[in-house]
């Protein structure tokens, strides 16, 4: 009778412990509720976006876990196309030049609000897959073995 969006088990206490939530919701921590696929399929339109992942549940702001497509965002950097992916991603001027693009395009869509804006992203070197066991066989993105993966990156960005 009381559906929260969660999921959790029974201690052997009788306790209730909320593992993960069963919908992709993101609430921050203003109780504001943010569905991530809207957000995440605009940003995807950036020619420096492949693959994009929102965090930020219970934080002030939301976040971005981005794989980048590295060769075009060497080019807008005025680098060779030819860096490791690893140095690429270190880059501050990377990551701010991601963030900018993701703000632009999702100013351009025109339908998300104020409490929608990505404020923190962090790059990543390798792409979500099957084989990493971040997609699933449909190719959709596991959203908690990402959170779980990635768990140290993001806690860093909000640090």
């Amino acid at each position: 009778w009381f559906i929260t969006g969660d999921i959790g088990y029974i201690t052997p206490a009788g306790d209730l412990v909320i593992s993960v939530r069963a919908k992709d919701t993101i609430v921050l921590s203003s109780g504001e509720n943010v569905e991530p696929e809207p957000i995440e399929d605009a940003c995807r339109k950036s020619p420096l976006v492949q693959q994009i992942v929102l965090v930020g549940q219970d934080q002030k702001t939301l976040g971005a876990l981005v794989v980048p497509d590295y060769t075009v965002l060497a080019e807008h950097l005025g680098i060779t196309s030819d860096i490791e992916p690893k140095e690429l991603v270190a880059r501050e001027d990377a990551a701010r030049l991601v963030k900018q693009s993701l703000a632009q395009t999702m100013k351009a869509d025109g339908r998300f609000k104020d409490s929608e804006a990505i404020s923190k992203v962090c790059l990543l070197q390798e792409p979500f897959s099957e084989s990493n066991g971040m997609l699933t066989s449909t190719m959709k993105i596991k959203r908690n073995v990402v959170n779980q993966f990635y768990k140290e990156q993001i806690e860093s960005l909000y640090k």
